[in-house]
């Protein structure tokens, strides 16, 4: 289901339960992330993960710590090497708040939309898709995508975003 569209970056939302195959490329990833929830939990915690759960993903993946308290702001766990490369720059440590977010309709950075979706997500126990364009390395236009999946440290309160992101490039230059 459609959340937002600012025009130029399109935010979905889905059930914990919509089938696989709805991500395409991420197909994998949901699926992993489906076995890696212990019985009765509302979604599984980053520890359940290992590095090799990972492979060929680990430099598309990041994940995002809810900050208690504070519904709008994240701790960046992790920031994948390759969105480093294609967003040219690193967040890993720090910690993301509306105050310092980027305007809407800004992909190249993280906006308030970006806060405000994983928000949403948590609060409602929903997966989640990104997508639009960006302008990547050396002024080349690439299609940007993203799936957001919910952790739980707990088992129930979903606490954090575990997210993989694809990108294709699409010719153009800017």
């Amino acid at each position: 289901m459609l959340w937002k569209n600012d025009g130029y970056w399109h935010y979905e939302t889905f059930s914990f339960h919509e089938p696989p195959a709805t991500f395409g490329v991420f197909e994998p990833m949901v699926e992993l992330w489906r076995a890696k929830t212990p019985a009765g939990a509302a979604a599984p915690d980053w520890r359940h993960f290992e590095l090799t759960d990972l492979k060929g993903w680990w430099g598309w993946s990041h994940v995002y710590d809810a900050v208690p308290g504070e519904p709008l702001h994240f701790r960046v766990r992790l920031w994948g090497s390759n969105i480093a490369s294609v967003l040219g720059y690193d967040v890993t440590g720090q910690l993301l708040r509306p105050e310092t977010a980027a305007g809407a309709a800004d992909a190249q950075n993280i906006t308030r939309d970006d806060l405000e979706f994983a928000r949403y997500l948590l609060d409602n126990a929903q997966l989640g898709r990104g997508s639009g364009p960006i302008d990547a390395r050396f002024g080349n236009v690439c299609d940007y995508q993203e799936i957001m999946l919910p952790l739980s440290g707990d088992g129930q309160t979903l606490d954090k975003v575990l997210y993989f992101c694809s990108t294709v490039m699409t010719g153009v230059e800017r």
